[in-house]
């Protein structure tokens, strides 16, 4: 009798020590992933062709020396802009500078270089004075600015789309695009790649923008009709690129894996064939990459 009245007594005090125990144990709850999101739009993404092209100078002027005898005077500098009959250096012939002193003119025998050209100065060999050169030494290149081009390779096949006078887009490796036109085929092809070069002429052209630079040719191949667009960030891919896919927000802290088929895109934008989404979805634009198939977000503006 004793037994059970202790036992009855231990009971309740065994029950709310585990009571206890279990209100004291740490509730774990997952982490929500930060994320921001983007709504389907509606338009159109041109299909472009790319091609490589590369930046040249056309039309380049070599500046010599005139005479056998020294450079006295030298007037510009290396990316320099200079007009067609500016003094480039001053030169003295050899025997003129051997008789140089003090009763003689300052300038006497001086032999002024011109400019025969508006352009940039590039190429320069010559900074110090005085230096001897002779006959016919490289003093500096002159580039003209305005035989600019971009020399396009094409497959000969694509030839019905570069027709002289129609537009293109050239895409630099900084990702800023400008408006072009196809100026000029040059009457060659490339034994080995059966490519053809045509020269692109930038339309507004401000800055020089340096030779031997592979920018990308944009070709319009045809003008493409309304479907949905989402930014490029929205849509997720596997390494083999095979499977294309978006985080869909299902409500206001869940997002799920939705395969989606994609259809022309450029740089920023990509256009989505299926499935047919909502205006009203939200999409993950931003902390997408490697989420699992379903998971906790949270949404920042």
């Amino acid at each position: 009798m004793r037994k059970i009245r202790i036992i009855i007594l231990v009971l309740p005090l065994l029950a709310n020590w585990a009571c206890r125990n279990k209100e004291s144990e740490p509730v774990t709850q997952n982490a929500k992933v930060q994320v921001k999101v983007a709504h389907i739009t509606h338009g159109t993404l041109p299909d472009y062709l790319q091609f490589t092209g590369k930046t040249v100078f056309l039309n380049k002027n070599t500046i010599t020396s005139p005479v056998t005898g020294y450079v006295t005077e030298v007037f510009v500098q290396p990316s320099d802009y200079v007009k067609k009959g500016d003094t480039l250096f001053t030169l003295v012939s050899q025997e003129v500078y051997a008789l140089r002193n003090d009763t003689l003119p300052k300038n006497y025998g001086n032999i002024p270089v011109l400019s025969p050209t508006t352009g940039i100065i590039a190429g320069l060999t010559i900074f110090k004075k005085p230096v001897f050169v002779d006959k016919n030494t490289l003093l500096c290149n002159i580039v003209e600015t305005n035989s600019f081009f971009v020399e396009t390779e094409v497959p000969y096949e694509y030839s019905n789309y570069v027709e002289l006078g129609s537009a293109c887009k050239i895409q630099f490796p900084d990702s800023v695009i400008t408006d072009a036109v196809f100026y000029k085929t040059l009457p060659s092809m490339d034994a080995k790649a059966q490519t053809q070069k045509i020269l692109a002429k930038i339309k507004n052209l401000k800055k020089i923008i340096p030779e031997n630079m592979f920018v990308t040719v944009l070709v319009k191949k045809s003008e493409g009709c309304i479907k949905q667009i989402l930014p490029k960030t929205c849509v997720m891919t596997d390494a083999l690129m095979t499977k294309y896919w978006v985080m869909k927000m299902i409500n206001d802290s869940t997002a799920v894996q939705t395969f989606v088929t994609i259809g022309t895109q450029n740089h920023k934008q990509v256009e989505i064939l299926s499935p047919i989404f909502s205006d009203s979805d939200l999409l993950i634009s931003e902390g997408a990459y490697g989420l699992e198939d379903t998971v906790l977000v949270s949404i920042i503006k």
